[in-house]
C-alpha cells in the first residue's frame, strides 16, 4: 500500500456520503446505522446525563475530575456486569467499551466465531467489546442500560466502522487519532492512508455536532509505554489536532500519559493544552473546545498488588496538579492480568480518594515545573513548526512528510515504513526520572534543547559513574514495574 495524495480540506458532503456507502456495507450491522435516528437517539441521551461533553464541561465548571477505568470483554451479559459494578462502586463518571483486536483489524467473521464460542462457554474469548458484531442494537442496549456517559476506545488504523457504530449507538467520546496506531500497532500502513481513514471519522463526528450532539475527540499524539519526551508527543498531539479541526471537529480532549516524573509530568499537563490552543487559533480554529486528560502509566505494572495501588495513587498527584478535566485510572490488578470488575472499581474508588485530598490544597510549585514546561514549549513549537514548513502550512502534509524524514519519530515504533536506523531515536531517564533523549536522529531541535537533553544525561552519568548506554533504554523502560523511577 503507497503513500496517498491527502490534503487537511475538508470532504465535501458528496464524497462522505459515498464514502459511508462504502463503509456500512462492509458488514451486515451496518444497516442498523440511521443517522436522523441516532441523532434522536442522542438528545434522548443528553437529557438523561449520558454526553462526554457535557460531564466534561460540568466537571470543569465545579472543579470535579472526571474518572474513566479501562473496560472490554466479549458478550453484552458480562460486559454490563462489569460496567454496571464500576458504575454502582467505583467513582467513575466515564464508562469505556474498549474494541477487541479482531474488530480493530477489520476481522469481522473472526470476531463473530470468537463472539459465539464466549457466549457458547460463559467466558469472554476476547480482548474487548466486538462493536461492530454486536452492532448498534446490541451496544445500544448497554448504553440505555447504565447511566454514565460513554467513550469507545480503539486502536485501529481503520476505525470508521466501529466509529458508525459507536456514535449510532450513543458514545459521546471517540478515541485517537491516525498517528498512534499507525506507529504503533500497524508493521506498514501507510501514515496518509490512516489520516484518509481518520478524515471519514472526523467528518462524521463533525456531522453529530452540525446536528446538535457535542462529540468529543480525544487526541494522545503517541503513547509513551517506552518513555517519549513530552515535547515529541505534544508535538503529533498538536497535528492530530489540526487534523481533526480541519474536518469540523469541536471538542478535543488532549490526552497525555504520565512517565512517572512528577514535575515533567505536571509541567507537560500543563503545557498540553496550551499549545494545542495555540496552533488551533493559528490555524484558523479558535472556536474549538481543548479539555486535557491524564492516561496512567502505559508501561510495565508491579505485579504486586499493593505496589500498584500505590503506583496508581501516585500518578494521581500529576494529574491533579497538573490541573486535567479527566483521568484514565488503571487497576491495582494490572500488573497480573485482565483486572476483575472489583479490581476496577476499587481501584477508582482510591483514586477518587487522593483526588479529594489533594484538589483543596495549593498547586503544586516548584522552579523545576516551570524550567521542564519553557523547555517542553520551544521543543514542541520547533518540531510543529518546522514540520508545518514541510507540509507547507497543510497539517496532513507535514505529518506524512516529517514522519518519513524523521523530523518526527516514535521510539522503537513497530511500523516500518518509519523505522529508519538513520533517524532512530532514543531516550532515557535522567537522574530524577524525567525522560530525555539519548539520541536525536533527524529530530530538527535546536542546540539549546539538545544541550539540555545532554545536560541531564550527563547528570545521571555523574551519579551511576558510568555512562549511559542500551542496557540503561532498558532500565528506563522497566523501572517502575520493579519499584522505582530511576534505578
Amino acid at each position: 500500500m503507497s503513500e496517498l495524495a491527502v490534503s487537511n480540506d475538508r470532504l465535501g458532503d458528496e464524497d462522505f456520503f459515498a464514502r459511508r456507502k462504502e463503509v456500512l456495507n462492509t458488514w451486515p450491522t451496518g444497516k442498523e446505522v440511521d443517522l436522523d435516528e441516532a441523532i434522536e437517539h442522542h438528545r434522548q441521551l443528553m437529557k438523561r446525563g449520558q454526553n462526554v461533553v457535557t460531564a466534561m464541561q460540568e466537571g470543569r465548571k465545579n472543579g470535579h475530575m472526571l474518572l474513566q477505568p479501562r473496560a472490554g470483554v466479549a458478550t453484552i451479559e458480562e460486559c454490563l456486569d462489569i460496567l454496571r459494578h464500576i458504575q454502582d462502586y467505583g467513582s467513575a463518571d466515564v464508562l469505556p467499551l474498549t474494541i477487541d483486536s479482531c474488530t480493530r483489524n477489520l476481522k469481522y467473521e473472526e470476531g463473530e466465531l470468537a463472539l459465539q464460542e464466549s457466549i457458547r462457554t460463559g467466558r469472554s474469548m476476547m480482548n474487548g467489546f466486538p462493536m461492530v458484531n454486536h452492532g448498534v442494537k446490541g451496544t445500544r442496549f448497554v448504553i440505555d442500560s447504565l447511566k454514565l456517559p460513554f467513550e469507545v476506545r480503539s486502536a485501529a488504523v481503520d476505525a470508521r466502522m466501529t466509529a458508525e457504530i459507536a456514535l449510532a449507538a450513543g458514545c459521546s467520546a471517540f478515541h485517537n487519532g491516525p498517528i498512534v496506531p499507525t506507529m504503533h500497532f500497524s508493521r506498514d500502513y501507510p501514515l496518509s492512508q490512516a489520516i484518509h481513514d481518520y478524515q471519514y471519522i472526523e467528518r462524521l463526528c463533525a456531522y453529530y455536532q452540525e446536528h446538535g450532539i457535542p462529540i468529543v475527540r480525544e487526541i494522545f499524539g503517541l503513547l509513551p509505554c517506552t518513555i517519549v519526551p513530552p515535547g515529541l508527543v505534544i508535538a503529533t498531539g498538536v497535528l492530530d489536532c489540526l487534523l481533526a479541526a480541519g474536518q469540523g471537529v469541536k471538542y478535543i480532549a488532549a490526552s497525555l500519559i504520565n512517565s512517572g516524573s512528577l514535575a515533567q509530568d505536571i509541567a507537560a499537563l500543563r503545557v498540553y493544552p496550551e499549545m494545542i490552543r495555540e496552533y488551533l487559533v493559528k490555524n484558523g480554529y479558535g472556536d474549538v473546545t481543548v479539555f486535557s486528560k491524564c492516561s496512567q502509566w502505559n508501561g510495565a505494572f508491579p505485579e504486586d498488588e499493593a505496589r500498584c495501588y500505590g503506583l496508581i495513587i501516585y500518578l494521581t498527584f500529576s494529574a491533579v496538579w497538573g490541573g486535567v478535566d479527566e483521568m484514565l485510572v488503571k487497576s491495582p490488578e494490572q500488573g497480573q492480568n485482565l483486572p476483575s470488575k472489583e479490581a476496577n472499581a476499587a481501584g477508582l474508588r482510591a483514586v477518587r480518594m487522593a483526588i479529594n485530598m489533594l484538589k483543596d490544597q495549593k498547586p503544586f510549585s516548584r522552579p523545576e515545573v516551570d524550567t521542564e514546561a519553557e523547555e517542553i514549549r520551544r521543543e514542541v513549537r520547533t518540531l510543529v513548526d518546522a514540520a508545518l514548513e514541510l507540509g507547507k502550512g497543510d497539517a496532513v502534509q507535514a505529518s506524512v512528510k516529517a514522519f518519513e524524514r524523521g523530523m518526527l519519530t516514535v521510539p522503537f515504533t513497530i511500523n516500518r515504513r518509519y523505522a529508519n536506523p538513520e533517524y532512530q531515536v532514543m531516550t532515557v531517564r535522567d537522574a530524577e526520572g524525567a525522560v530525555r533523549f539519548h539520541d536525536f536522529g533527524n529530530l530538527p531541535l535546536d542546540s539549546a534543547a539538545k544541550a539540555y537533553h545532554r545536560e541531564k544525561v550527563a547528570e545521571r552519568e555523574r551519579l551511576d559513574n558510568r555512562k549511559t548506554d542500551y542496557d540503561s533504554v532498558i532500565q528506563s523502560l522497566v523501572s517502575i514495574a520493579e519499584g522505582t523511577l530511576v534505578r
